[in-house]
């Protein structure tokens, strides 16, 4: 699962060992300025868990961001 997750998002803060089903994942928009408050790179879509933790991302689009939430998830 580690390896279609870091396949699938550009920028990954999936760890190994997590416990966080994917379906579990949401799409969210960061905009600019709340990035520091995540720790993030820079603002756009991420996939966040059900504890409000980015999984992935940054998304250039919502529908990219599900897209890949999607394929994820069946795999």
């Amino acid at each position: 699962m580690f390896a279609v997750v870091i396949k699938y998002f550009r920028f990954s803060m999936w760890k190994p060992g997590r416990a966080a089903a994917m379906s579990s994942l949401t799409p969210r928009f960061v905009p600019p300025g709340e990035e520091d408050m995540h720790k993030l790179p820079e603002s756009g879509w991420y996939a966040f868990d059900d504890k409000n933790i980015p999984a992935g991302g940054p998304f250039f689009s919502e529908e990219e961001c599900l897209a890949v939430i999607t394929r994820v998830s069946e795999s």
